[in-house]
């Protein structure tokens, strides 16, 4: 993870960022393998270490969430809640519902996210109830 250690001005560097991001797809996968198997694994992904402007760059976020959902949870609040990035994370590779536990809940009431998810995945968004989601998010 490189990019944890870089310089501010390379973090900003959306074309370094995007790269490693890209490459960085294979330990992803591997690390989805383990999640699958029955383990579950915190994955983490250079778009952590991203500077706040490529965190809130529209087009940058809704590129790397096609990487991987993943992605979205180190975007900016306002990506997070934006409608049109939640319409396209849900198309995602690797996206579950808990790819929107970083969003505001609220978020999650919205008619058409709900409608669209229930579109692709033949069942309503699962509710977090007011004690949080049943698993462990924590870093």
């Amino acid at each position: 993870m490189a990019l944890k250690y870089a310089s501010d001005s390379i973090k900003d560097a959306k074309n370094i960022v995007r790269i490693a991001i890209e490459n960085h797809e294979n330990l992803i996968e591997e690390f989805r393998y383990l999640e699958n198997g029955g383990e579950v694994v915190i994955k983490m992904t250079p778009m952590e270490f991203a500077s706040d402007r490529l965190k809130d760059d529209y087009d940058f976020v809704l590129e790397m969430i096609k990487f991987n959902a993943n992605n979205l949870r180190f975007a900016s609040l306002r990506l997070r809640n934006n409608i049109n990035i939640g319409l396209s994370v849900m198309e995602q590779k690797y996206f579950t519902a808990d790819t929107f536990l970083y969003s505001d809940l609220s978020f999650l009431k919205d008619e058409t996210i709900t409608q669209k998810y229930k579109k692709l995945y033949n069942e309503d968004i699962p509710t977090f109830g007011k004690d949080g989601p049943s698993i462990d998010i924590s870093l």
